[in-house]
């Protein structure tokens, strides 16, 4: 029996109720110009994963002519390596003519890629891969590889209905942000409630069918569904919590913050920004007082140093507010931005003060990352001294920051505390480029702190992502030579693509790896494992933590110090309130009579 739209929003666990309907058919295409009944036909069914059908092509599994790379050595893994690189052209094609699509739920995993081809213009960087639960209307922008292929969150529970959304980090927020140590606010962190836009994709480097199947014939009518994705995304919004002083609040108050970021550059495609008005739904925290009214705020977040145009935004219902719908109206805007970031915050108006007395302020620090597996071993195969370049990513409440470890690995294929070291060891690390000064040992000083304003009902969040960089890291954003056209084209044919790769092996790599000693593209980079763990402001008394990955292969020990408000400020505070004074802005709001007038100063 059909059921309603209502009640196919229902039977998930979605943040927020969906209060409007029509406004979620205005993500879909067409979505405006269906019923409800056919919408739910359309929208609940995966789609068909005709990915062949739009150019994509069989993988190759041929040997190739490897040209230079027999300097690299003829090993069955180097060959392995450069058939499974997913060398499909064209790698990405469209689902439809018209590429853009919505999705919104939540997401299961939020990192930075390990492992993406390095070469431009496949990638500048590796891509922050999002994987979304996604919201039942969205069914359809999944095929049954998609629901077949389960994915795993950060406690080991297996998800399906996923859909892998991805970003190029060159881009997101930029490299040089990252290179120079900038905190990052634009990276979502797992159990994110997101809204995405982007490029709706058949990504062609996934098989279609079991990996025991070898065959390469295009001709062949058995092709198995094809994975979707959303590669590139150009726009995103993900909700946080946290304290934000309104105007005329008498301080911080629970807020839900929506973080906003829009690029035209994803990597290997740019989309505009302008060819369309963005509208999303901002929840509002509970309302705690009959006469409270919406309040809110935007502002700029880095890269964007200004806004080209200043989002709408709009209490909804207008009767019982419950959420502010927020457009940002960038349809026609002349200059076309490459990028619009933005945090906008929605609370209510605390007529009494009362709800800026729950706010608790809490200092989060991760102190310390304990290496137990540093993915090196000490026996390396080309007699180097064996360092581990660790890659790592570390969240809080939204907030990121990037650092490079190099750990030096000992005998015991461990990374030693530093008074173990053995001087002759050290030695031989200057020799090869590592000086002292430049090593982290066991365990490694990270020293990563943010401040947090939260209601007490609100969560703490850490989060922390990585990889360990091999040799495959020195290709990463190097030219190819070659363009997206040459390697796009879906109507190349076998021999062409082969020519093509060849000529990439043989001109690109070897001059972008020439000089580096003993290459070997077997060795790839490798994962760090996921972190996710979640306290209350409460818990502040019960630091410091110590938690392990899930793989077991760091532990992070970290502080949660609860920062009380001075004594002296919440005086200040009760004394206007008493005098009907609006702490804010220290304008009497009941009595009559000057600040400067009660104070005795006039």
């Amino acid at each position: 029996m059909a059921i309603s739209m209502r009640e196919l929003f229902s039977r998930r666990e979605i943040i927020g109720e969906v209060i409007s309907l029509r406004h979620s058919l205005a993500n879909h295409v067409g979505g405006l110009q269906l019923g409800l009944r056919e919408a739910h036909t359309r929208f609940s069914q995966p789609t068909q994963g005709e990915g062949h059908r739009r150019g994509c092509h069989d993988a190759f599994r041929q040997d190739l002519e490897l040209g230079t790379l027999v300097n690299w050595g003829s090993s069955g893994e180097e060959k392995t390596q450069l058939r499974e690189s997913s060398f499909v052209m064209p790698e990405w094609v469209p689902v439809d003519d018209l590429e853009t699509r919505t999705v919104e739920g939540v997401l299961i995993r939020s990192k930075i890629s390990h492992q993406d081809w390095p070469a431009r213009p496949w990638h500048t960087y590796y891509d922050w891969t999002f994987h979304v639960r996604v919201d039942p209307q969205y069914t359809y922008l999944l095929t049954e590889y998609n629901r077949a292929h389960t994915a795993e969150g950060p406690n080991g529970e297996a998800f399906s209905d996923v859909l892998e959304c991805e970003w190029d980090t060159g881009f997101f927020p930029g490299k040089a942000q990252q290179a120079a140590g900038e905190r990052i606010r634009i990276w979502p962190q797992v159990g994110d409630r997101i809204w995405m836009v982007g490029r709706w994709i058949y990504d062609c480097g996934h098989p279609c069918r079991p990996e025991e199947d070898h065959s390469n014939d295009d001709d062949r009518t058995d092709h198995g569904p094809n994975k979707t994705e959303l590669h590139p995304v150009k726009a995103m919004v993900f909700f946080r919590p946290g304290a934000v002083q309104f105007e005329g609040n008498a301080g911080p108050t629970r807020a839900n913050n929506a973080v906003l970021y829009m690029g035209t550059n994803g990597g290997y495609f740019r989309q505009p920004l302008n060819d369309q008005d963005y509208a999303f739904d901002l929840y509002l925290p509970p309302k705690l007082h009959p006469e409270a009214v919406p309040r809110w705020t935007f502002e700029p977040l880095p890269p964007a140093r200004s806004l080209p145009v200043n989002p709408l935004i709009t209490p909804y219902p207008a009767d019982a507010p419950r959420a502010l719908r927020v457009v940002i109206p960038l349809q026609g805007v002349i200059p076309a931005p490459d990028v619009y970031a933005a945090i906008i915050s929605g609370g209510w108006s605390d007529p009494d003060g009362t709800e800026t007395q729950q706010i608790r302020r809490v200092r989060v620090t991760v102190e310390n990352m304990f290496i137990i597996d540093p993915h090196e071993k000490f026996a390396h195969p080309f007699n180097r001294p064996a360092v581990a370049r660790w890659h790592v990513y570390i969240g809080i409440n939204g907030v990121w920051t990037v650092r490079e470890l190099l750990l030096p690995v000992d005998r015991f294929d461990k990374v030693p505390n530093e008074s173990d070291v053995d001087e002759a060891f050290l030695d031989e690390l200057a020799r090869a480029g590592f000086p002292r000064s430049s090593l982290s040992f066991n365990p490694a000083v990270l020293n990563f702190s943010v401040g947090l304003r939260l209601h007490p009902e609100e969560k703490i969040h850490i989060t922390a992502c990585g990889f360990e960089a091999n040799d495959l890291h020195h290709l990463i954003g190097k030219d190819s030579g070659l363009t997206w056209e040459q390697i796009s084209d879906p109507t190349l044919t076998e021999t062409q693509r082969r020519k093509i790769m060849e000529k990439l092996i043989e001109e690109a790599l070897d001059k972008h790896w020439y000089g580096i000693p003993d290459r070997n593209l077997a060795d790839n980079n490798k994962p760090l494992g996921l972190f996710s763990e979640v306290h209350f402001p409460r818990e502040a008394s019960e630091s410091p933590f110590d938690r392990v990955s899930d793989k077991r292969d760091y532990r992070l020990r970290y502080r949660i110090d609860e920062s009380p408000v001075p004594e002296r400020t919440r005086s200040l505070r009760r004394f206007l309130l008493m005098h009907g004074f609006n702490p804010a802005n220290g304008v009497r709001q009941v009595g009559s009579g000057s600040l400067k007038n009660l104070m005795g100063l006039e």
